[in-house]
């Protein structure tokens, strides 16, 4: 009788048939290599404390099975056989992923691609006949990795499926529909029903238990497939604590091969990472293609899960950003700390604090809001033309509101307002100037003739801080040639700002045309 079984998928692997050793041996590797950490200081005796944030595997909740990645089968191997355990006493299997359901797209598109997407079409697509693979785009934001995505699905001419956040959906959405020629139902969404953009009439919607049940009926065709990453998360969280498929149909591990689907589109794969670890760990399936301009971290262990979920081969190398921005950091200085605070528990810098401690003192209020509305008046209304579009960046909810309100009355000719989890996307594209939080409106978010993002909170976040200035794209049109620009506060008086602020200057260094510094002789 062996030791253990372990399956190997296309992209993940599955241990199982174990006893009581094995599991030890396997709890060890884990602690050793798939825990992410963080350490806090206990309130109550001041001492330094370790928290698991996350352990980067999954299982069921017995743990009769765990799940890691393809890529971490030698380095298991080699960890188990330096404790005593033999190759021999282990059943490995290797499971070859089963072809996608062959469909035929109709494509729209007519646009000629740039050289630098040539070039990257030619690394995503090379590889195609092997008999599983994966892709990493990096290309800067605004380089067409969507439509490159979607030229791989029309030469693969497979069942797709495509997880993303629910609030990518409406782009997605339009973007395939203007790429392909679809026939109702071809696109269809796996997501909830408490969803604020109203459904496509072309475009049906199931949730994912009448989904899984209708395909295996037979009863749903269809060649691209939108999954909302929440709805996909508690598929994949029901099964491993309830410790079985039901309510559900399939296994995850056996997902793709039942649901016919052969290729794998990831959108914004720097977002959820834990999750989409977990996805990945279970996937048996041709092709998985990632898209992320950000692929990147300042933590040291999330940088080495992207490593290893997204190894180095599988990544191009040759890409550079188009430098195409202008970056000005504006300083000013408090005058007292007393009314202003912005230290969070053991004396972290917390910009939410910062803010609710402005928005108490209607003073202090009115004074930040008029000084970012000097700001707005110089980096934009300057040279505002018709059509021309600004975000203007904070870190709640309540101040986005009360600086949005204060700037429409303010700038009345413009159509202004906040842009948070409450508004339809279309606020935002009816607005000519919208306050906004960077989870709202930081990634996934193309927005026609932005000339000017403001980001009036401190962030130190290299993801973050690229993924904003990522929302500014060469201008066309009507405003093509000019240069679009980068705008942030830096409030000298804080430690933290003045960190930040270097930390800006580093990350943008090689992503932008120029940055300055401008001194508005301003205190707070």
């Amino acid at each position: 009788m062996k030791l253990a079984r372990i399956d190997v998928f296309s992209h993940g692997m599955r241990l199982s048939g174990y006893g009581l050793r094995f599991a030890h041996l396997i709890g060890h590797y884990l602690r050793d290599r798939c825990l992410h950490l963080r350490k806090r200081r206990d309130p109550r005796t001041r001492r330094m404390i370790t928290d698991t944030i996350n352990t980067y595997a999954a299982a069921r909740s017995d743990y009769s099975e765990v799940y890691l990645l393809r890529e971490q089968l030698k380095s298991f191997l080699d960890f188990i056989f330096s404790r005593g355990i033999r190759k021999e006493w282990l059943e490995i299997v290797y499971h070859d992923p089963v072809p996608g359901k062959e469909v035929e797209f109709v494509k729209k598109w007519k646009f000629p691609w740039r050289e630098d997407q040539q070039e990257w079409l030619e690394y995503m697509d090379g590889g195609k006949d092997t008999p599983f693979r994966m892709s990493l785009n990096t290309a800067g934001t605004g380089s067409g990795k969507t439509a490159m995505s979607q030229e791989i699905t029309f030469r693969r001419g497979v069942r797709t499926g495509i997880i993303l956040s629910p609030r990518y959906m409406p782009g997605w959405r339009s973007s395939l529909l203007s790429f392909f020629g679809m026939e109702p139902g071809d696109v269809i969404e796996i997501r909830g029903t408490a969803q604020s953009d109203p459904p496509h009439p072309d475009i049906p919607r199931y949730s994912m238990l009448e989904f899984q049940t209708l395909v295996e009926q037979g009863e749903l065709d269809f060649k691209i497939a939108l999954f909302s990453l929440n709805m996909f998360q508690r598929y994949i969280t029901d099964y491993e604590k309830n410790n079985c498929v039901a309510p559900y149909v399939f296994h995850p591990a056996e997902f793709w091969e039942k649901t016919g689907i052969g290729l794998l589109i990831h959108d914004e794969c720097h977002e959820a990472l834990h999750f989409l670890f977990k996805v990945k760990c279970y996937a048996n399936i041709p092709e998985i293609i990632y898209l992320s301009a950000t692929a990147v971290s300042d933590d040291p262990f999330i940088e080495r899960m992207l490593y290893l979920m997204y190894p180095k081969e599988a990544r191009y190398a040759k890409c550079e950003y188009k430098k195409y921005i202008a970056v000005n950091a504006v300083t000013y200085r408090l005058r007292s700390t007393d009314k202003v605070r912005y230290k969070g528990f053991g004396g972290s810098y917390s910009h939410t604090i910062f803010e609710q401690s402005i928005m108490k003192n209607k003073q202090l209020k009115l004074a930040y809001f008029n000084f970012i509305y000097t700001v707005i008046i110089k980096g934009f209304m300057n040279q505002y033309q018709e059509g021309m579009k600004m975000l203007v960046y904070c870190a709640t909810v309540d101040m986005c509101k009360s600086l949005s309100h204060y700037l429409s009355e303010r700038i009345p000719e413009l159509e202004i307002g906040p842009y948070t989890a409450e508004e339809d996307f279309m606020v935002l594209l009816d607005n000519d100037i919208s306050v906004t939080t960077v989870k709202s409106a930081g990634t996934g978010i193309d927005l026609p003739d932005l000339v000017m993002t403001f980001m009036t909170l401190a962030m130190g976040s290299r993801t973050g801080n690229i993924q904003v200035l990522g929302r500014l794209r060469q201008l066309k049109g009507k405003f093509e040639g000019m240069t679009p620009t980068f705008w942030y506060l830096v409030c000298t008086s804080i430690e933290a700002h003045r960190k930040y602020h270097q930390r800006k200057v580093e990350f943008f260094s090689d992503k932008v045309l120029t940055q300055r510094v401008i001194d508005e002789d301003f205190e707070l």
